[in-house]
Order: C-alpha cells, then sequence, then structure tokens
C-alpha cells in the first residue's frame, strides 16, 4: 500500500502536485543540456557536408573546364596553323586584283582538311579585311554589300578578338555555334578573321560530358556574358544582365576560379576556359545534392527522437525519486497522532530525515504533554473535591460546637467553663483549619497558643495559671 502513497497524493493534488514540479524542472533540464548539443552537431555536420559537396561540386568544375579546353584546343590548333599559314597570310594582304588563284585553292584544301578531322566542324571560313574576300570550304567569294554573314556581322559590331555565340540557321533551334578570332599581320594589325561553325549538338554533348551528375542548370557564358548555353533554352542567345539573381551570381563568379559560390539554396561550381575565356556556371541544389546523406538525417532525427525520450524516462525516475520523500513527510505527518506507527524511510537525504524526525519527536511530545494534562487535571479535580471536602467538614464541626455552646447556655443560663471551652477550641480549630493563607503572623500563633494553655488549664483543673498569665503576657506585648 505503501507503494501507492505516490499516486493517491499525486491524484489529490493534480497538477498543483509537487511531483509535476520536479518531472517538468528535471525534463526542461535535460533538453536544455541536450537540445543545443544536438543543434551544434546537427548544424557543423550539414556545415561540413556542405563544404564537401562544394568541394566535389569545385572538382567536377575543373573537370569541365579541362574538356571545355580540349574541346577548344583543335579549334586553337586550327587558329595557330591559320595563322602561321604564308599562303593565309598572303591571301589576307593581297590587294583587291593581287589574290593569286594557287594560294586561294591551297588555302581552300587546308581548310577542308581541318574540317575532315574535326567531325564537330560545319564549316571553316576566313575574312580579309584588304580585300573583302571570304574563303570557305565550299566557296570563295567577296562579301561586299552581303549582309547574310551573320558572324561576320557580329564581330563587326563588336570588334572584339575573340567572339562565340549561337545562332539559328535555318532551323527553329539553335543549330551551329560560331567561334571567331582575329588574324594578326608580321607588324600586329589586324588583317582577317577566322571562324570556325561547329555544330551546336556536339557542343550540347560536350557540356553534358563534362559534368559528372546532371546540375539543376547550367549556364556556358561568353566573355561579353552571352549566355551560349543554358539548361532553360530561353535563356540561350541572351545577356546574363536581363536576369538580375543570375546576373549577381555571374559578377560573383567571374572573381572565381575552380570554386563555388553559395548563393540562397544552390552551391554555384565555377570554373573558367583559358582557352576560351569561357565562364562555366553550374547549379546545384543543396537540398538535392544532401539527398545522398538521408541516412545521415534519419540518424539525426532517430538520436534526437531517442534524446527526447531518454530525457522524458529519466526526468520521470528522477521525480519519482524525488517525490518518495514528500511522500514519507506526507505519511509521517498524517501518522502523527500514533508515534508507533511512524517508520523512518531508509533512504532520505538529511533534510528529509531531519523533518521526519522532527515530525515524530513533536509527536512524541504532544502525546507526552497531552498524557500529563490529563494527569495534571485529574490531580486537580482530586485535590479541588479534598478541598471542598476540607471546607465542608470543619463548617460541620464549627456549627457543631456552636449548637452545643448555645444548647448548654439554654441550659444553665449562664456562661460556664464548658461554654468558654467550647468557644475557645472552636476559634482553635478555625484557625487550624484555615488554608486561605500561607503565612500566618505571630500575634495569631500567640493567640492560638493562648487558647491552646486556656484550654489545658481547664483540664487540668487550674494547673497551668501561671502558663496561661504568661501566654496572655506575651500575647498583650504582641499587641
Amino acid at each position: 500500500m505503501q507503494r501507492l502513497d505516490f499516486l493517491r497524493n499525486i491524484r489529490v493534488f493534480s497538477w498543483k502536485s509537487v511531483f509535476f514540479r520536479y518531472l517538468f524542472s528535471f525534463f526542461l533540464l535535460i533538453l536544455i543540456i541536450f537540445v543545443p548539443f544536438c543543434l551544434i552537431f546537427y548544424h557543423y555536420s550539414d556545415y561540413a557536408f556542405s563544404k564537401e559537396l562544394a568541394a566535389v561540386s569545385a572538382q567536377n568544375a575543373l573537370k569541365s573546364k579541362t574538356i571545355f579546353d580540349l574541346l577548344n584546343s583543335n579549334y586553337s590548333a586550327n587558329l595557330t596553323v591559320v595563322s602561321d599559314s604564308e599562303d593565309v597570310q598572303g591571301i589576307l594582304q593581297a590587294g583587291t586584283e593581287e589574290v593569286p588563284i594557287q594560294e586561294l585553292k591551297r588555302v581552300q584544301t587546308l581548310l577542308q582538311s581541318m574540317k575532315r578531322s574535326d567531325p564537330a566542324v560545319a564549316d571553316l571560313m576566313i575574312y580579309s579585311l584588304q580585300n573583302d574576300l571570304c574563303i570557305s570550304t565550299e566557296s570563295v567569294k567577296r562579301v561586299g554589300t552581303d549582309r547574310s554573314l551573320s558572324w561576320l556581322n557580329t564581330y563587326r559590331a563588336t570588334k572584339l578578338p575573340f567572339l562565340m555565340f549561337p545562332r539559328k540557321v535555318d532551323s527553329d533551334t539553335f543549330n551551329y555555334i560560331y567561334t571567331v578570332s582575329e588574324l594578326y599581320g608580321a607588324d600586329g594589325t589586324t588583317i582577317g578573321i577566322f571562324c570556325s561553325m561547329n555544330r551546336y549538338q556536339n557542343f550540347e554533348q560536350v557540356v553534358h560530358q563534362s559534368f559528372g551528375e546532371d546540375p539543376d542548370k547550367i549556364f556556358i557564358v561568353s566573355e561579353l556574358g552571352l549566355i551560349l548555353y543554358s539548361s532553360d533554352q530561353d535563356r540561350i542567345n541572351t545577356l546574363m544582365f536581363e536576369d538580375p539573381d543570375i546576373y549577381s551570381a555571374y559578377l560573383s563568379a567571374r572573381e572565381t576560379e575552380g570554386s563555388t559560390l553559395f548563393w540562397g539554396d544552390h552551391i554555384i561550381s565555377v570554373a573558367k576556359s583559358s582557352l576560351s575565356n569561357l565562364i562555366l556556371m553550374a547549379y546545384n541544389s543543396r537540398t538535392s545534392l544532401m539527398g545522398g546523406y538521408q541516412k545521415l538525417n534519419y540518424f539525426l532525427l532517430t538520436g534526437g527522437v531517442v534524446v527526447f525520450l531518454i530525457a522524458a524516462i529519466c526526468s520521470l525516475f528522477i521525480a519519482l525519486n524525488h517525490y518518495r520523500s514528500v511522500t514519507s513527510v506526507i505519511r509521517a505527518i498524517q501518522n502523527a497522532d500514533e508515534p508507533s506507527q511512524m517508520q523512518i524511510p531508509n533512504r532520505l537525504n538529511s533534510e528529509f530525515f531531519y523533518i521526519i524526525n522532527s515530525v515524530i519527536s513533536s509527536a512524541q511530545k504532544s502525546q507526552m504533554l497531552d498524557q500529563e494534562l490529563v494527569d495534571k487535571i485529574g490531580q486537580l479535580r482530586q485535590a479541588q473535591l479534598s478541598e471542598l471536602q476540607a471546607q465542608i467538614n470543619p463548617h460541620f464541626i464549627f456549627n457543631t460546637l456552636q449548637l452545643i455552646n448555645l444548647s448548654v447556655l439554654r441550659e444553665t443560663r449562664k456562661d460556664t467553663p464548658a461554654t468558654k471551652v467550647i468557644s475557645m477550641f472552636s476559634k482553635l480549630m478555625r484557625s487550624a483549619y484555615d488554608t486561605k493563607r500561607m503565612i500566618v503572623p505571630v500575634r495569631e500563633e500567640i493567640e492560638n497558643l493562648r487558647l491552646f494553655t486556656d484550654i489545658q488549664s481547664v483540664r487540668y483543673g487550674g494547673g497551668c495559671t501561671r502558663s496561661m498569665k504568661s501566654a496572655r503576657n506575651a500575647a498583650g506585648s504582641a499587641h
């Protein structure tokens, strides 16, 4: 039954019980200790994995850069061959009427061999600023007022030494990408333009092959900020500044090399192609990348639930252990009227032990005082009865003596020795039975002594007359 006392007390005091204060206090204390640790561990793991993912993304970006450099290495090799060719130099620097036919054929044959060696190349073209002559793998013509060559028009509009841009040629989608570079003479002046017309499909394949995993978004941006490739087809051949968010990331990416940016919920891998001046930006959602670490997330979640349950169990155990002391105190107070039934718990701290001992001592003292009070009350009642009896008996004696004295006087009709003795005896007894005073004056004691000697003188026939006189004199001097 004692084991159920704490349940009975909890039911009586309900939510105001000290048990719930213990329970909630210890529960909050344990949570305050463990929850920050779990949160720190979770954020640190998230930070560490983000860094790891950023490093992996950076490595992928560097691999992409290497692939792009290899892709553009063919163009760079062709550009070097064309720049070093004497036939090309001669044609570019020749006048309008001075272009030799044999050199044109050799240059065209050179372009055709370059085209055959690279399946991605759809056509190669050389344009001379001096004589307005355009040589391709298929034809040789003077441009003049012909504006059909979009790559040439783009160069004339920008005047940049290197250009890359996609174009739609007889198609609704981008099917070609042009790479344009200036050709210089011996004195370093620009004398011509070299253009490589590549198939856009091959360019897309290189983009996808360059990334180990498909990113959420891919941007291949030229030096001008022109988007050469994007996972969103509508963004191809548009400028980066048309989208403020993408443009801000692009400006940050231009300052990095083979690194990563944390942009919102994305990890942006950035790499720059040293041969083509292209910027490669791969957007990866941090949430999607963290999908590979779901087991860790489940582990952290499970750990949080386990910590919560452990906190609840520990707080319940500690609360019950502490509340047992309170239950013992309540039981001791309830049994205070019967100290013999009170038991001192073995496992209590000093404070509760002191309280229970104090309760037991107080109960025992109270019981002893109650018993002593009962005894004293009984003695008082007995004393009152005795005093009452003592008061009744002398009164009866005095009345009786007075009655005898009156009877003698009525018979003798005069004062006789008997009546005198009775009066003296009555006075002497009245003084002896007077219990109201603790201290008797000397005068009264001498008077009592005179009465006693007078009575004795009557008894012994006047033999004590001298003593009586002495007593009277002493009484007179006392007066």
